[in-house]
């Protein structure tokens, strides 16, 4: 009977038959699940790389609209999560990191490059029988802004029809500058009259251009329009305070040369300036409510001065009056020989026969700007800039593009967006 078992159990050990049967029952779960696996593996990579390139996307969109002046992150990650849920991303706010300056890669504290981190999770499906919780990854993308190019003439106006404007017979030698006018009207930029000639290296604005008279005569050959708006390069400096103001006669007297120190002086109604003015270095605050008046064969004449005009208090130049000033290169505003308050919304009308000289940034965020001058006589590094809510040219104007030793802040148009990492 022993005998019996053993023989048999002898001959099913020997017996083949069924085994690769056998082998295939074992292995075919096995098989299932790594196929599975495989599966879901390249379901989560084809996942990522669709959310990296919705990432892509969103981080282009962001610098964007930081280009364009939007600087809240909240903003821009709302932006960026709605551009991101597009292309496939299910996540939300809590899910989106806007950096700026970016915290990693290559362009890590780079200011002019925006970077987008996003944190996407898929659902287990098959890999739930093993693992609990979602699988989860981050994408990340940054995008720059490129350097575009110098301006020296910026109408900050958003939406004035002939922000920049060339009338009469103009004829004006910005060769080498840009100008830019942030305003979306059709006629952004506008020219008036066949006598005027306005030569400059391009012109730049998010609206458009009327140059019916053919009067804009650029190295670029069109001008640039639907460009992103030009920041404001004075936006931060600080306006000077009106204290201890003294009677305006201390600043000048009629038929008298005068010598003032910087300080705050007084004016009410039509205060003119009718003798020659040799200032010392310096800020120098007109408040009140009034015209400044410059008249005449006289002058204001100084290096390293600021002359400040309160909200209230517009300026005129007339007849062959000499403005002839230069702006401090160093200190709070450096680079800035005008300064019209933020809320100032006057005139400022620096034409006159002689034309002005300045030497330095006429910046008046809030006023029309109307402007003749020459820089032909600058020295090296010297040149003239021109910040207003609209700008007008009248007459003759010559600038000088090399601003190395005025103090000046760069004008710099947006340039284009480019997605670097």
């Amino acid at each position: 009977m022993a005998k019996s078992v053993y023989t048999r159990l002898c001959a099913f050990r020997k017996d083949t038959d069924g085994a690769a049967a056998i082998v295939v029952a074992i292995l075919v779960p096995i098989v299932i699940a790594g196929l599975a696996f495989g599966a879901e593996a390249g379901y989560w990579l084809l996942q990522k790389q669709k959310v990296q390139n919705a990432t892509d996307m969103a981080a282009y969109s962001a610098a964007t609209q930081r280009n364009s002046g939007v600087a809240l992150k909240t903003e821009l990650e709302a932006v960026a999560v709605a551009v991101a849920a597009a292309g496939g991303y299910s996540g939300d706010d809590t899910g989106a990191e806007v950096h700026m300056p970016p915290i990693k890669g290559d362009y890590t504290g780079d200011v002019m490059a925006t970077q987008l981190i996003l944190t996407h999770s898929i659902p287990r499906r098959f890999s739930a029988l093993f693992g609990k919780g979602d699988i989860q990854f981050t994408t990340m993308a940054t995008a720059r802004a490129m350097a575009g190019d110098l301006a020296c003439v910026l109408a900050l106006s958003p939406t004035a029809s002939g922000a920049i404007s060339i009338g009469g017979s103009t004829d004006v030698d910005l060769d080498g500058c840009n100008v830019s006018a942030n305003s979306t009207s059709s006629s952004a930029i506008k020219t008036t009259g066949n006598g005027a000639d306005f030569e400059a290296q391009c012109a730049n604005t998010p609206g458009g251009v009327d140059d019916s008279h053919n009067v804009l005569d650029l190295d670029c050959g069109n001008a640039r329009t639907g460009t992103t708006p030009t920041n404001d390069p004075y936006a931060a400096v600080p306006e000077p305070t009106a204290s201890g103001c003294s009677s305006f006669s201390d600043f000048s007297r009629k038929n008298r040369s005068t010598n003032p120190s910087p300080g705050c002086f007084t004016v009410s109604g039509n205060e003119k300036v009718e003798g020659d003015v040799s200032l010392s270095p310096g800020v120098y605050v007109f408040d009140g409510s009034g015209e400044l008046r410059l008249n005449g064969n006289n002058s204001i004449t100084g290096t390293g001065v600021t002359l400040y005009l309160g909200e209230n208090v517009s300026v005129k130049v007339n007849g062959s009056f000499d403005l002839d000033i230069k702006a401090p290169t160093t200190g709070p505003y450096a680079g800035i020989a005008i300064y019209g308050a933020r809320n100032n919304g006057g005139d400022m009308d620096l034409t006159g026969n002689a034309g002005v000289a300045v030497v330095g940034a006429i910046y008046a965020p809030s006023a029309d700007v109307k402007y003749s001058g020459n820089s032909s006589g600058f020295g090296s590094g010297e040149c003239t800039q021109v910040v207003g809510m609209t700008v007008e040219f009248w007459g003759s104007s010559e600038f000088d593009t090399d601003c190395s030793n005025s103090g000046t802040t760069d004008i710099t148009t947006a340039g284009n967006i480019a997605l670097v990492e």
